[in-house]
């Protein structure tokens, strides 16, 4: 079942379910409500979350946060609200900024990669803020866009997605079933397939200290 929105997910774990996927930001107030426990999270580039570069051209010489008063900024995400968005409001305040929507001329969102940084790399929009992975693989496809490009701003490795069982299931045996099938996923070419289409390595044990460094994101 695909939801539209937070609260029709939220809703939903009312009643019993198998598992939920999700990204962090809604799993964040999924726990709240205490009707799931987090079990496996994403694993891409070896890494069980995503880095983000806030980019720019050097030829514009953008090479504060601050010099991006006004500009037009790209963001790899379908809506705002994202982890993207949060650790962009993040380095705002930490540099006593205005928030992105009164900082920014104008902000645009896409899931596309080549949408968000290639109107970077041919001078139609200022700033773009992309994952590393897309970033490496959009160098390799273009030299001239690791030439041209200037990364601003780095940051930690953040959790992505998080998978979470039923906190009210009483059938173990059937969530040990789910838990193989998904953590073992890579090792067949057709899981492989599948995990390619969300850039997935593989799938692997939650574990506490993943979301220390996304809730830093929040202070």
């Amino acid at each position: 079942v695909i939801f539209e929105n937070d609260e029709e997910l939220i809703d939903a774990t009312k009643t019993n379910f198998d598992f939920v996927l999700s990204t962090t930001v809604t799993w964040v107030k999924l726990l709240k409500k205490g009707n799931v426990k987090p079990v496996l999270v994403n694993q891409t580039q070896g890494s069980y979350g995503f880095v983000y570069y806030l980019v720019t051209r050097k030829d514009k010489n953008l090479t504060h946060l601050s010099d991006l008063k006004s500009q037009r900024l790209n963001i790899l995400a379908r809506t705002d609200g994202q982890t993207p968005s949060l650790w962009l409001e993040k380095i705002l305040r930490d540099n006593k900024l205005p928030v992105k929507n009164k900082f920014f001329g104008e902000i645009f969102f896409d899931y596309k990669p080549t949408n968000i940084l290639l109107p970077v790399f041919f001078k139609k929009v200022d700033a773009a803020v992309i994952t590393k992975e897309s970033f490496d693989v959009m160098c390799e496809l273009n030299p001239n866009i690791k030439k041209d490009l200037n990364i601003l701003a780095i940051s930690k490795t953040l959790l992505f997605g998080v998978l979470s069982f039923d906190t009210k299931s009483k059938n173990k045996e059937r969530e040990k079933f789910i838990y193989d099938i998904l953590t073992t996923m890579h090792n067949d070419a057709d899981g492989r397939q599948f995990l390619s289409l969300f850039s997935l390595d593989k799938i692997i044990p939650y574990k506490e200290e993943y979301l220390s460094k996304f809730m830093e994101l929040y202070k």
